[in-house]
């Protein structure tokens, strides 16, 4: 958890899954969050410098 925080490793499905249970959600929400994430850096990598 302490990696995740700090942004060190992503989202996997086995931490989607443990995450969706103890919090009450889907791990769909988890995964989404993470590809959202994923796309927002891509695209600011991309940006002129």
């Amino acid at each position: 958890m302490r990696e995740l925080v700090a942004q060190s490793v992503g989202v996997s499905l086995d931490l989607a899954k443990k995450l969706s249970i103890h919090l009450n959600t889907t791990p769909e929400f988890w995964l989404n969050l993470q590809s959202n994430h994923d796309v927002q850096i891509a695209e600011t990598d991309r940006m002129p410098r």
